[in-house]
């Protein structure tokens, strides 16, 4: 779980003294209850508060024509989604041949579709199947939770597995998250506040 504050929480009794004004203790009580002290003094309960969902983190755009090793052309004008050092994903050419991540170089609109230049691309030009270019999408969770103070975990419905994505609080209802790289699949995100 990603933590935008890392907290360790001690099993404890009450503190003697409460924390300065603008501040809290939070810690399990000997019965494992989350409990918060305020800078008044008072104790009680803490109750977190969560939120789930299921995402795609990526676009996809159809690979119509691989030029040569280092060129390919993806259906339509996507120079507003793939750019300059834009990391791609190639997924489901014949084989896998031309399957993995690419740097793209440049972009140009070409007869209405986009001419991607790819840095040390390696493309094999003679396949049945080109496949597609995935890249990574920024998601907005509107998870309505009243809080910025937020953790969270991504995690791959298929394989359990987390991916790493930057994140950006908004306001005390929504966060976006941005992966580092293009993931395929649906992804479960639970937020806590």
């Amino acid at each position: 779980m990603k933590n935008l504050s890392v907290l360790t929480i001690p099993i404890a009794t009450p503190p003697k003294n409460p924390p300065p004004v603008g501040q809290v203790y939070v810690f399990f009580n000997t019965e494992d209850q989350l409990q918060v002290m305020g800078s008044n003094g008072m104790v009680e309960p803490l109750h977190l508060r969560k939120h789930t969902a299921q995402i795609i983190l990526t676009e996809s755009f159809d690979i119509v024509d691989v030029i040569d090793s280092n060129e390919l052309v993806v259906a339509g004008d996507v120079t507003d989604k793939i750019g300059k050092q834009t990391v791609i994903l190639i997924d489901g050419s014949t084989e896998g041949t031309n399957d993995g991540v690419k740097i793209v170089r440049a972009t140009v609109v070409d007869g209405g579709n986009t001419r991607l230049t790819i840095r040390r691309g390696r493309l094999n030009t003679d396949l049945a199947e080109d496949g597609l270019v995935h890249v990574a999408k920024e998601v907005n969770i509107e998870h309505m939770l009243g809080s910025k103070a937020v953790t969270f975990s991504l995690r791959s419905v298929a394989t359990g597995e987390s991916v790493d994505a930057s994140d950006r609080v908004v306001d005390e209802d929504n966060l976006i998250l941005m992966p580092n790289t293009p993931s395929l699949g649906e992804y479960l995100v639970t937020i806590v506040a």
